[in-house]
């Protein structure tokens, strides 16, 4: 990858199986096509992405700026459009509740879910969405 997209970006841990599901409902209601994926093990991530700590978090990469845990997740919905445009109502919670519970959502993720033991590849239908 040699330059930046135009579109924002949600980075994935492309082992982790509820971030896969994260990926799916993505890919699920991205009508317009406003969101590329990419995981966090990636090329991408490589390139773009400067705090190396970020496994455990969604990332949403936007205009050269990183949101993660709660914030990305927030924007992520809010992209997506539709009803997913009322997730802005969790922004009146403090972000360091709202982070709380995203980090008790992520340390618990692999005992919960479970992992794989590679990344998750895209069908024809959805390589364009993905960048790695």
């Amino acid at each position: 990858m040699q330059s930046v997209p135009d579109k924002p970006i949600v980075f994935f841990d492309g082992t982790c199986l509820l971030c896969n599901r994260a990926a799916n409902f993505i890919l699920k209601f991205d009508k317009k096509d406003k969101l590329y994926l990419a995981t966090l093990q990636g090329d991408t991530a490589d390139f773009l992405l400067t705090e190396r700590h970020l496994p455990d978090s969604a990332v949403l990469y936007e205009d050269g700026k990183t949101y993660i845990e709660s914030d990305a997740v927030i924007r992520i919905a809010q992209k997506l459009g539709g009803i997913f445009k009322l997730a802005g109502i969790f922004k009146l919670l403090p972000q360091k509740f709202r982070d709380y519970l995203y980090n008790f959502v992520a340390r618990h993720r692999t005992s919960w879910f479970g992992r794989s033991e590679s990344c998750r590849l895209p069908k024809a239908e959805e390589r364009h969405k993905f960048l790695d």
